[in-house]
C-alpha cells in the first residue's frame, strides 16, 4: 500500500545498511520522474543482534530548519503504514532528527553506520516529494516473502519502516546539489533514523506483521 502520491522509482538505501549507484542523466528533473533515470537504490545490511539501550547513546546535532522536513507528513506516513501491519504510532525525536541532519546537509549519499535504524532515499528535484522517497520504502512490501521471514536486500526499508518495537523517528531532507548524488540533477535528499532500530536477525517474525486492510 503506498500512501498519497504515486510511486517512482528513485534512489533509497535502507536502515543499518548501505549504498549502490544506478544513474544516468537525461533532460530534465521532470523527464527523469517519468522514465526513472535519475534514480539509485542501496542494499541494506543484516543486524547480527538487539544492542542494550546503554550501548547506544544519541549524539547531540543541530535540529533541521521547520522548513526543509514535514515532521508531521512524515509521522502520519509512517504511522498510517505501520497500522496496516500490526505496529504501533510513532513519535518525532529531535535528537533523532538532529542527528538525521547533521549527515544529510553533506549530501554524501551513503549511511552514517551509527547506533540507529537508518533509511536512505533521493530523487532528482524539481520533481519528487518527501511522500515520493517515503513510497519508495513502503513499495518493498510486496516482495516480502513471509513464508521466509527475515532479512532481504530486496526489503529492508520496508521492514525497517513497519518495525513493531520502533516507536520514535527522526528525520531530515535536503537540497543537494547537481553533482552531489546524480551527475546532472539537483536532489531531494531523504535521510530517517529510527529508535529502536529494525532489521535484527532473529527478530523478523515478532517484528514484522502482515497486511491488515
Amino acid at each position: 500500500m503506498l500512501l498519497s502520491s504515486s510511486l517512482f522509482p528513485l534512489l533509497a538505501v535502507l536502515g543499518c545498511a548501505i549504498n549502490l549507484t544506478v544513474a544516468s542523466p537525461v533532460s530534465t528533473a521532470g523527464q527523469c520522474k517519468t522514465n526513472g533515470e535519475c534514480v539509485r537504490a542501496g542494499q541494506p545490511l543484516l543486524k547480527p543482534r538487539s544492542p542494550s539501550k546503554a550501548s547506544r547513546a544519541l549524539p547531540s546535532g543541530t535540529p533541521p530548519p521547520a522548513d526543509l522536513v514535514d515532521a508531521t507528513n512524515l509521522v502520519n506516513l509512517h504511522t498510517v503504514f505501520r497500522a496496516h501491519y500490526g505496529a504501533g504510532p510513532v513519535t518525532w525525536d529531535d535528537t533523532l532528527a538532529a542527528y538525521a541532519y547533521d549527515w544529510a546537509k553533506n549530501c554524501v549519499y551513503e549511511h552514517t553506520h551509527g547506533p540507529h535504524g537508518e533509511n536512505l532515499a533521493a530523487g532528482g528535484t524539481p520533481g519528487y516529494s518527501q511522500t515520493d522517497l517515503f513510497n519508495l520504502w513502503a513499495a518493498e512490501s510486496a516482495q516480502y516473502d513471509y513464508n521466509n521471514p527475515g532479512f532481504s536486500l530486496t526489503t529492508g526499508h520496508f521492514t525497517q519502516v513497519v518495525w513493531k518495537a520502533t516507536t520514535k523517528i527522526g528525520c531530515a531532507a535536503v537540497t543537494c546539489p547537481v553533482g552531489a548524488i546524480f551527475p546532472s540533477y539537483a536532489a531531494l535528499y531523504l535521510v530517517c533514523e529510527y529508535e529502536t532500530p529494525g532489521n535484527y536477525e532473529g527478530e523478523f517474525p515478532a517484528n514484522v506483521g502482515t497486511y491488515q486492510p
